[in-house]
């Protein structure tokens, strides 16, 4: 979505992550849902286990600017969320249905809200001497953004993340949660059974 979406056509694609996992896991088993596509890169249940944690981490921001005037946080990576919130334990199919749960809320809240709270400010720390100013419209634009790149196309639609480096397999991502430097992966998933692609950051 480019800066000038409206917040409309945000909300769409924002109903629309939960329904793209369903249809991209439909005819996935699950063993395939949790298997890596080999030789690397994150399964499906680990690429929900991401989008997730990201989602609580907006979700929160999006709730602040709405209920305070200009608050001001510290930047979190959904990384860090992912060390905390270990949803790639949690069976697929109860993973996905908390997601939808969330996201249901989250879509009641932003179409109770006037169309001026789209402009409301927050600060954002990015280290000691910088701050940067966030827009509840810009949280959300860099939530669909994010959902976009990570979650499946579908079958007819498959979408293929670019990578500056070889991914790397899931037990490698665990170790890069707790402290290694990480790079951009790709995630994709079985040829043939519909795409599912990412870039982790």
């Amino acid at each position: 979505m480019d800066r000038n979406a409206e917040p409309g056509a945000l909300l769409v694609a924002l109903a629309a992550t939960p329904a793209r996992f369903k249809a991209g896991a439909g005819r996935l088993s699950e063993d395939q849902l949790t298997a890596a596509p080999a030789p690397g890169g994150w399964s499906p249940n680990e690429i929900l286990w991401h989008v997730r944690a990201a989602a609580g981490v907006y979700g929160e921001h999006i709730q602040r600017i709405l209920d305070e005037d200009t608050p001001r946080w510290r930047h979190v990576s959904p990384r860090a969320r992912m060390k905390k919130s270990r949803y790639d334990l949690v069976p697929f199919a109860d993973s996905l249905a908390a997601f939808e749960q969330q996201r249901t809320a989250l879509l009641a809240l932003l179409r109770e809200a006037p169309p001026q709270a789209w402009e409301r400010p927050a600060l954002v720390r990015l280290d000691k001497q910088r701050e940067r100013t966030l827009t509840l419209h810009e949280r959300i634009r860099g939530m669909v953004n994010h959902e976009e790149v990570h979650c499946p196309g579908g079958a007819d639609r498959p979408r293929h993340g670019l990578a500056a480096r070889q991914p790397r397999r899931a037990r490698d991502v665990q170790e890069s949660l707790h402290g290694r430097t990480g790079k951009w992966m790709s995630v994709r998933h079985f040829a043939g059974l519909g795409s599912w692609s990412g870039l982790v950051k």
